[in-house]
């Protein structure tokens, strides 16, 4: 049966639409753009008039004008609008919204709650002196014409910081999409029900769009490998790589996360004191959490120096590397490389520098990528292989002849 409008309202920005469908009776809410008419929310259905009422509510409609109403809903609408709301629930309310950091406007909270400017007042200075208590002040500011709770340093997220979060999951592009809605989904509830429809709005552009890298269940093996280390327990897997498949026994150590994929830090099992290596989450088959023990009896590994080391993950013996590098480039190269050095100043716009990596394999894959802006100055074996993959380079293009 065609859905039908019970009642139409608007604000500057948005129109709010309560629609049903009678026999049986169902009800929800859309939520558009008032500027451009696109949907922006659609709420969950509800069966019974008292839910969708307290739908409303959720939404605040009381602060909207009412642009329409269906006829045969005008009394229920008007009866709905002027439900009285109990003191204490006013008061809960509006504790709420100051906890998850939302501003209170006096002249918009007084028409919600069908009272006058006074009372809001009134409930303000007794929330003001139940904040006291906590060393935490409800503030006017005047400039914003709102009250606000202040002192809420590492109390709660603030909208910023789950923004920050979300943004950074979204472009490491390192979970699968249902993954990252399921953390944005339990960071939501810090906010008041209107930010998280504002978060809910900017992120949904980067979540339609969003294309993981990997697509298994990466928070799955997390918990699993951080149970493994916890319990000191044997990890057993098979490993997939260039079309083969090994099994594998490995002592964990730690985790890991690079440019879109998780890793896990560990050496196998029997193999005599090294640092560990990574192993990519996705190449990982049949992870199992084995009865057996392990005892490290080598001395203490920095995990986290082992990763500065490790760029593009590829392990090897700790090296130090002495480069001449263009100053331009000086960003770019502290990006890849937190561990290098600058020993001297710069002459000429090129700068030394040492750099501390694991194995060749990793910086040689960056300085082929710069160019004519880094230069190799030791050691003499790395130099040596730089220069003869840059021969093999040439060779390639100064005898092929380009694709027509």
């Amino acid at each position: 049966m065609k859905a039908v409008t019970l009642i139409r309202l608007e604000n500057d920005n948005e129109k709010m639409v309560l629609k049903g469908v009678p026999d049986p009776d169902v009800f929800w809410v859309e939520l558009y753009d008032l500027q451009d008419g696109s949907l922006l929310e659609k709420s969950d259905e509800e069966r019974e008039w008292e839910g969708a009422i307290k739908l409303l509510e959720s939404y605040r409609w009381t602060t909207y004008d009412t642009d329409y109403v269906e006829p045969s809903f005008t009394q229920m609408i008007i009866e709905a609008r002027n439900r009285k709301i109990h003191p204490q629930h006013r008061m809960l309310s509006l504790y709420k919204r100051l906890l998850q950091g939302e501003d209170i406007v006096k002249s918009k909270a007084a028409r919600e709650f069908r009272i006058g400017d006074e009372q809001i007042g009134r409930d303000i200075r007794k929330l003001r002196t139940f904040f006291a208590s906590s060393d935490q002040t409800v503030d006017y500011d005047a400039a914003d014409q709102v009250y606000r709770l202040s002192s809420l340093e590492g109390e709660a997220l603030s909208k910023a910081e789950i923004l920050a979060v979300m943004l950074i999951l979204y472009a490491a592009r390192g979970l699968n999409k249902e993954e990252v809605k399921s953390i944005e989904e339990k960071l939501l509830p810090f906010l008041s029900k209107e930010e998280q429809r504002q978060v809910r709005r900017f992120l949904h552009s980067y979540h339609f769009h969003y294309k993981p890298i990997a697509t298994d269940e990466s928070l799955t093996y997390i918990r699993t490998v951080y149970d493994a280390i916890l319990r000191k327990r044997i990890l057993s897997f098979h490993y997939e790589k260039h079309g083969t498949s090994e099994h594998r026994e490995v002592i964990p150590y730690s985790l890991s996360f690079h440019n879109g994929l998780f890793y896990l830090l560990a050496k196998k099992k029997d193999a005599p004191y090294s640092e560990p290596v990574p192993w990519r989450f996705d190449r990982i088959k049949d992870l199992e959490v084995t009865p057996q023990r392990f005892r490290l009896e080598e001395p203490h590994i920095e995990v986290g120096g082992q990763v500065n080391r490790s760029f593009q993950m590829f392990s090897g013996p700790p090296q130090t590397v002495k480069l001449k590098v263009a100053e331009g480039i000086l960003e770019y190269l502290y990006r890849a490389f937190p561990l290098f050095h600058q020993p001297s100043s710069s002459r000429e716009g090129w700068v030394n520098v040492e750099v501390e990596v694991n194995g060749y394999d990793g910086i040689m894959f960056w300085i082929l990528q710069q160019a004519e802006h880094v230069e190799v100055l030791a050691p003499l074996e790395l130099r040596q292989r730089v220069s003869e993959k840059i021969a093999k380079m040439y060779e390639l293009y100064a005898k092929s002849q380009p694709l027509a």
